[in-house]
């Protein structure tokens, strides 16, 4: 779901804040693990930060292709 949600933020917000919204993910799964996990699942946060930048980068490339086919 981070995965989608990532595209989805890249192809549609034009903003330039949109690029912190790997990073927050990351951060807030962090707490999460101080609280239903164990210590062994905080490498899952560098995991969120990788899948959700990826994310990003594939919704960005999207919009900026049908954009350049629009034209």
């Amino acid at each position: 779901s981070t995965f989608i949600l990532s595209v989805i933020m890249g192809c549609i917000s034009k903003e330039k804040i949109k690029y912190l919204y790997p990073i927050i993910v990351s951060v807030i799964f962090i707490p999460t693990v101080m609280l239903y996990y164990n210590s062994s699942a905080l490498i899952h946060s560098i995991w969120y930060l990788v899948d959700a930048t990826i994310g990003l980068m594939i919704g960005t490339l999207i919009c900026k292709l049908s954009d350049r086919k629009q034209k």
